[in-house]
């Protein structure tokens, strides 16, 4: 372990690459500078004070890393590097961002992560080329403004701050394709987030941070959208309108509490990764074989029934949907069992309360229809002379007739029908969970509990 620069390396005059990473090194001697073909520097994890001026006299330095030191200011002499595209700083003890930096109009990459800094300069504005900022494990409580001002920011990472919310300023940033914001305090989704039409990748684990309970519906506007992480939040559902993100290539969102993986995410079918592991899922959605770009799945530590863990566990996106599209057939066919067997008991009196339950519109029963008027022909073949006093009573034993009209009362088959009905307006909410709870609330409770017991059975023999 080197405790001094060796001077002899500043006698190599056609070195372009020099690394003295992990050394005790104090600091780098004045000389360094004859070093005029040198294009990429490294002294990460040494002890350096400061940067020294012999390193800012070498005119091609495209790479320069000095991060793990400790380092509290940059000279202004910084800027005359103006071949410089990467300047890495992580892990010093700046407690402000050096304004200096900002003189390097040809930066392209910084590192300023794990320092103490909480505010940008407006001069950040001048970095017209970066592209990738990190400032992770820093001390900002707001989230910097100055950020929106970067023309070119592609890659952005603030995680690990006390960020609460993200400025409006950033709002259809174009430029921005990676976020990372993980481990931060914010109490929701920020709805800035859903405005940056470039997305492509989204970092919002909460493994220290505040956990949110929800994604906004707005999400959908994300259609550029490739990966999104949610790792370690408490999120209990999915927004349906995730099924616009058909980009989604990597979905990642183990330690939440989803109970339901919604229909709609079958629908994102370039989907290569998922992880679901331990959250609170029951089964799988019906459609789940649509995932035919699936290579990695992990829904370990659920509690998971359909499909049974020895299917999930091949992570074939076709046996589990081959498995499931068998399911869905049988449960079709015991939800169809269930029914009749409830309109054989239900009362037909019920039948607009259990409509009412079942969220429902009943058809309208309409009169019968009158015998067919006869054709105005015949009617000019009439008598035209009919007596006018024989028309009006005519006309009221119509009217009366048809204010004498009812309805015929209800029926077991208009219980079947109104079910039949259910079922196909709310398509797989139609399930025998909902029927038996509807059941219920009408105060049929021995009928439910005799389908609780029917479905129960079918399930133990695989009906």
């Amino acid at each position: 372990m080197l405790t001094e620069f060796p001077e002899e390396l500043c006698m190599l005059h056609l070195l372009e690459i020099l690394s003295l990473d992990a050394n005790m090194i104090t600091e780098i001697p004045i000389e360094v500078e004859n070093l005029q073909n040198l294009r990429h520097f490294s002294a990460d994890n040494n002890v350096l004070m400061e940067l020294c001026p012999g390193l800012t006299n070498l005119a091609l330095l495209e790479s320069l890393s000095l991060s793990g030191n400790r380092i509290v200011a940059i000279s202004e002499d910084i800027g005359e590097l103006c071949a410089l595209k990467y300047l890495a700083l992580s892990s010093n003890r700046f407690t402000e961002f050096p304004d200096s930096i900002c003189l390097v109009d040809s930066l392209q990459i910084l590192h300023m992560d794990n320092n103490a800094i909480h505010v940008l300069p407006t001069e950040v504005a001048c970095l017209e080329k970066l592209t990738v900022l990190h400032l992770q494990n820093c001390k900002f409580s707001e989230f910097p403004e100055e950020l929106a001002l970067i023309p070119s920011l592609s890659i952005l990472d603030l995680s690990g701050n006390n960020l609460s919310e993200v400025a409006l300023k950033m709002r259809n940033k174009r430029s921005v394709t990676y976020l990372n914001l993980s481990n931060n305090n914010f109490s929701k989704f920020p709805p800035e987030i859903c405005t940056l039409p470039s997305l492509q990748v989204l970092h919002f684990v909460q493994t220290n941070g505040t956990k949110i309970d929800a994604i906004p519906e707005d999400v959908m506007h994300l259609t550029n959208l490739r990966e999104l992480y949610l790792a370690n939040n408490d999120i209990s559902e999915l927004p349906t309108s995730i099924a616009k993100l058909t980009n989604m290539v990597h979905f990642s969102m183990p330690d939440n509490k989803l109970s339901v993986l919604p229909e709609e995410v079958c629908q994102l079918q370039q989907m290569k990764t998922m992880n679901l592991r331990n959250n609170q899922l029951n089964n799988l959605p019906f459609d789940f074989g649509h995932f035919s770009n699936l290579t990695e799945l992990d829904i370990e530590l659920n509690n998971i029934r359909v499909p049974p863990l020895f299917v999930c566990k091949n992570e074939n996106a076709r046996a589990i949907g081959e498995y499931l599209g068998l399911e869905e057939q049988r449960e079709n066919l015991l939800i169809d069992i269930l029914m009749q067997q409830a309109a054989l008991e239900v009362e037909p009196v019920e039948l607009h309360h259990l409509a009412h339950r079942l969220r429902i519109e009943l058809p309208p029963v309409l009169p019968p229809t009158p015998p067919e008027e006869e054709s105005k022909d015949r009617q000019e073949d009439k008598d035209e002379n009919v007596d006018e006093e024989e028309e009006g009573e005519e006309e009221e034993e119509k009217e009366e007739e048809e204010q004498e009209w009812k309805p015929p009362p209800p029926t077991k088959d208009d219980i079947y029908k109104a079910l039949l009905q259910w079922k196909r307006e709310k398509g797989r909410a139609a399930n025998k969970e909902e029927l038996i709870r509807v059941l219920k609330l009408i105060g049929y409770e021995e009928l439910a509990t005799k389908l609780t017991a029917t479905k129960v059975l079918s399930q133990n023999f695989k009906l």
